[in-house]
Order: C-alpha cells, then sequence, then structure tokens
C-alpha cells in the first residue's frame, strides 16, 4: 500500500478511504492499546456530546481500554 497516491481516487480504487488524512508511522515498539487508548482520549474531548455513541461509547470504550491495559480485562472484552 505505500505506493498508493494519497488522493481520493487512487484510494478509491483500492477501497480505502483518506479520513483525516493523518499518517501514523509505528514500530514495533508502539503499543497498540496505548495508541487507541490516547485516540479515544482525543474522541472524548472533542465529541460534542450529542449523540449517544460519542457521549457515552466513547467513555466506556476508554474503560474497556484502560482496564485491559491494566490487566483487567475479561475474555469476552
Amino acid at each position: 500500500m505505500l505506493d498508493v497516491p494519497l488522493d481520493y481516487a487512487s484510494l478509491g480504487e483500492k477501497g480505502l478511504v483518506l479520513g483525516s488524512g493523518a499518517i501514523l508511522v509505528m514500530d514495533e515498539t508502539t503499543c497498540a492499546l496505548d495508541m487507541l487508548k490516547c485516540f479515544l482520549n482525543f474522541f472524548k474531548r472533542e465529541s460534542c456530546g450529542k449523540c449517544i455513541p460519542g457521549r457515552v461509547g466513547t467513555e466506556k470504550l476508554l474503560e474497556l481500554a484502560t482496564a485491559i491495559s491494566r490487566g483487567e480485562g475479561k475474555e469476552d472484552d
């Protein structure tokens, strides 16, 4: 995928979308769970709070990710 130009048409041909246009480069030392918590904190702060998924869902996901990172996750998480 590194050879696909970052424009809507080229990405669309591959079934991809540009989204926010952000590109994150991480190596194998980056903890995906820490990144998830970082993104969830961002979305929690930036949510307008008008819809239940944005207001409640983001908070619940952050609680779940935090519990998992503390080793308190359950099999059905």
